[in-house]
């Protein structure tokens, strides 16, 4: 079968390896479609800690089952999408319900990585993380399932509701779906700041309001936005920590700051105490999410609660995929799509 395999920054190469086999409890997929993330565009770009040199990429995938030996529950030609880890559910963290801080949360992966004909999916995920789709469903939609469950962890960490202000900095894929799911929760109005114009193209469909960062002041374009007060609620999805004080300045009193994006190793934060103190803000952070969190954007997107298809600008055959992330580099698109068994993309 054919596997993107990742051997350093800049170097990536689709290979012919031996199709995967699966034990008892596994099973393996035909990968239908697998989403092209940030994080596999930063790994492509400058490598990353924890990726090794021979891994295989890609984790937001949907597939149709091939093999499942030895188990009663899942059978061949079933439809499914698979969350990319699960929390071990016995350690303090999960006992807690910290499932995103479970030091044992990536112990198990999909093998090779969605970027292949076929995926080995573990026990662990096929028991905890695997949720079987209807025949209707779209099996590109379902690649946001991973993405849209991070964005309703972090959304939970500051409590976003219907009728309040909320302030999304960042016009990437991550920013577009906060967006999308601030207007599904009923928050108003939706405020989305950005510097790339096709996607604050893409975000003037969600969005009441998009400041095009480039030319317009984001602190004064919320307050006029909120009547001068700020916003109730900020999302931080850019790896900026410039970002970071913008929502210091724009978010107000009793309001709360969701720190969604990774910032640079050793970045620092300079924060005006008093804020915290008498202004009562809260500043807190999110990373991944939880089971409950993945079961729900499952739903969202099948249901169409969620229009997440707006966001995807490309849909490419596995053989295309190098040529697609070195495009996304260059910020040319929203979201691609590989479709791993169609020789033909779209």
């Amino acid at each position: 079968m054919k596997a993107l395999k990742y051997y350093g920054p800049g170097n990536i190469r689709i290979e012919e390896i031996p199709v995967p086999q699966a034990e008892s409890g596994e099973v393996v997929l035909a990968v239908e479609a697998c989403g092209i993330c940030a994080t596999d565009i930063k790994t492509f770009q400058r490598g990353h800690p924890k990726i090794r040199p021979g891994s295989g990429l890609g984790h937001e995938i949907s597939g149709v089952i091939v093999e499942a030996p030895g188990s009663g529950q899942w059978q061949r030609g079933a439809r499914v999408v698979v969350a990319p880890y699960v929390p071990c559910g016995s350690c303090p963290q999960c006992l807690r319900g910290r499932y995103s801080l479970c030091p044992h949360l990536f112990e198990e992966a999909l093998d090779p990585g969605g970027f292949s004909e076929f995926v080995r999916v573990p026990r662990r995920l096929v028991s905890q993380g695997m949720i079987a789709l209807p025949e209707s469903s779209n099996s590109t939609a379902i690649c946001f399932a991973e993405p849209v469950a991070c964005c309703l962890h972090a959304f939970s960490s500051i409590d976003v509701k219907a009728r309040e202000s909320l302030f999304i900095i960042g016009d990437g894929v991550m920013g577009l779906l906060q967006a999308e799911i601030g207007r599904w929760i009923g928050a108003h109005p939706v405020i989305v700041s950005g510097i790339t114009p096709e996607r604050l193209k893409v975000a003037s469909a969600v969005a009441d309001v998009v400041i095009d960062a480039r030319h317009e002041d984001a602190g004064d374009a919320v307050r006029r936005a909120t009547a001068g007060e700020g916003a109730d609620k900020v999302v931080v999805s850019v790896a900026d920590v410039a970002a970071a004080q913008t929502a210091l300045a724009v978010v107000r009193k009793g309001g709360a700051i969701n720190l969604f994006a990774g910032m640079p190793a050793g970045s620092t934060l300079p924060v005006e105490i008093n804020r915290i103190h008498y202004d009562e803000v809260l500043l807190t952070g999110s990373f991944g999410f939880g089971p409950n969190d993945f079961r729900k954007a499952v739903e969202l997107i099948s249901s169409g609660k969620l229009d997440v298809m707006r966001l995807v600008t490309a849909s490419v055959p596995l053989e295309a995929t190098i040529d697609a992330m070195e495009k996304l580099v260059h910020q040319q698109g929203v979201k691609t799509i590989v479709l791993c068994n169609h020789p033909a993309g779209q």
